[in-house]
């Protein structure tokens, strides 16, 4: 098996060098991306699931493309003169402007995610939603359906109506005029899975140039 280390000259050092340190921070991104994504292809695989552990690894998936791509861009500076950045600027530039655009889909789309949903719990995110989805029940004379389960086991439950106002706010971001919730949902599915692919890609590629100055090849 092969493995990478850190040249001896630099062990003393490698704490000051900010290459090596995004490198660092960088791996760690695109590990969580792909453990992820595992995790997905493994449920979808089984015939019963809890619906909503698809739902928050999904959101999941959403904020960390956001985190991940926000850290990319702070650290340019690091890999915009290596070799692979020459080569491959084009593609890179793409997911740079993701994180300058305002207009993006990781500005309009996934920072909310980031910001309300998946690593924080906003109430505001609640009370927008809220309103019009029991004003549509009522109308619909549907139920409003608090939890489901199996059994009365918590560990069975799925809570249905928290996975809406979620899933409900996030689709209120995306600017898809005349699309019903269903398309919006498989839109934003299909965005969020290219992006991701397109920023792993990358990150792939980049991170062993970003690290070839402090580090070596040896067999265990």
């Amino acid at each position: 098996m092969n493995i990478v280390v850190v040249k001896k000259d630099f062990l003393a050092t490698i704490k000051n060098e900010k290459r090596f340190i995004d490198s660092v921070q960088l791996g760690r991104i695109l590990g969580a991306l792909r453990y992820n994504k595992i995790i997905q292809a493994k449920i979808s695989e089984e015939k019963e699931t809890n619906s909503s552990l698809g739902l928050y690894l999904f959101l999941n998936q959403a904020a960390l493309l956001s985190e991940g791509i926000r850290k990319f861009d702070a650290s340019k500076s690091s890999f915009d003169k290596l070799p692979f950045y020459k080569k491959h600027s084009a593609k890179i530039n793409e997911i740079l402007r993701e994180a300058k655009d305002p207009n993006s889909f990781t500005n309009t789309v996934l920072k909310k995610v980031r910001d309300k949903i998946a690593f924080h719990f906003d109430e505001i995110v609640i009370k927008e939603i809220i309103e019009d989805f029991v004003d549509d029940c009522i109308k619909e004379k549907r139920e409003i359906v608090l939890i489901s389960g199996k059994s009365k086991s918590i560990n069975d439950m799925t809570y249905i109506f928290a996975d809406n106002m979620n899933i409900n706010y996030v689709l209120r971001s995306m600017k898809e005029e005349g699309k019903s919730d269903e398309d919006k949902f498989k839109i934003l599915c299909e965005r969020i899975l290219s992006l991701s692919e397109q920023f792993c890609k990358i990150l792939e590629e980049l991170i062993p140039d970003l690290v070839s100055k402090y580090c070596e090849y040896k067999e265990s």
